[in-house]
């Protein structure tokens, strides 16, 4: 009775007991077929395909209204549209794993076998995920800044709240958050 259970004993006794939980773990859950992995999977696809359709077309949306000359000069208008900006390199980040989910699992099981990920696309889409993340929140901090000098210091307002100083600080932001998020990109 000479079978792949004898070859695979022998394959598994040569593991350390760490190896062998790694392997074991890494077997489970790629070559599951369970029904609620099936599940899992096909709503994650579905529920990120519509949320990924709805952040292109609002954000697409908020940057067209927050960009028409009469809102160009309100610096709270000027900070949402640097905003929208941000959340579709975010958005690009959800495309494209929409994008690779599809192919490897809708894809032939020999594709999926022998599909590897190129080092420098696994260290873009890091990068580019920091990147926006990182982006987006210092956004958000500094129009939370602006309005509340606004409310709470009116008279300062006018002079510490100009549109410049908002575009300024939105052609600076993406600097500082690159030069921050560059060991993401070179040890991804």
């Amino acid at each position: 009775m000479s079978g792949g259970h004898e070859e695979t004993t022998e394959v598994l006794a040569d593991l350390s007991p760490t190896e062998f939980y790694k392997d074991n773990r890494r077997r489970r859950l790629i070559g599951s077929e369970t029904w609620g992995f099936k599940f899992g999977a096909y709503l994650n696809f579905f529920w990120l395909s519509l949320v990924i359709a709805i952040g292109w077309i609002g954000n697409a949306l908020t940057f067209a209204v927050f960009s028409q000359p009469k809102n160009r000069v309100i610096s709270c208008c000027v900070y949402m549209c640097g905003l929208a900006i941000s959340d579709m390199c975010m958005m690009t980040v959800a495309t494209h794993y929409i994008w690779r989910y599809i192919q490897l699992y809708v894809a032939s099981n020999e594709m999926k076998a022998s599909y590897v990920v190129p080092t420098l696309e696994c260290k873009l889409v890091v990068w580019l995920h920091t990147f926006a993340a990182w982006t987006g929140t210092c956004i958000i901090i500094c129009m939370t800044v602006d309005r509340l000098i606004g409310v709470r210091f009116p008279l300062l307002a006018k002079r510490l709240c100009s549109t410049r100083r908002a575009k300024w600080t939105l052609a600076f932001i993406p600097f500082v958050t690159g030069v921050y998020t560059i060991p993401h990109f070179m040890y991804a």
